[in-house]
């Protein structure tokens, strides 16, 4: 199932300037808040140079920047579908 989230959590976090709550995105995906957090540790577990997705309790889930060098990356991170539904 975690598959299946992340390229659209990718996407969503994308598009968002601050922190999005586990609880936020778990309705946004119909996923519980654990499918969230180990996604997250799935996506961050992939990722070559360290973490690409910040959690902090409390506030929730943010991409980190620095690992968008380019729109390009961008654009391969995320997909057509949209951070809500």
């Amino acid at each position: 199932m975690t598959f299946e989230v992340e390229k659209p959590l990718i996407n969503c976090l994308t598009h968002q300037r601050g922190f999005v709550s586990g609880l936020e995105l778990s309705k946004m995906f119909c996923v519980s808040t654990k499918t969230i957090s180990r996604t997250v540790k799935e996506i961050n577990g992939h990722a070559q140079d360290g973490a690409v997705i910040e959690s902090r309790r409390g506030k929730g889930y943010r991409l980190i920047a620095r690992h968008l060098h380019s729109s390009d990356k961008r654009q391969r991170l995320a997909t057509s579908q949209s951070c809500s539904q």
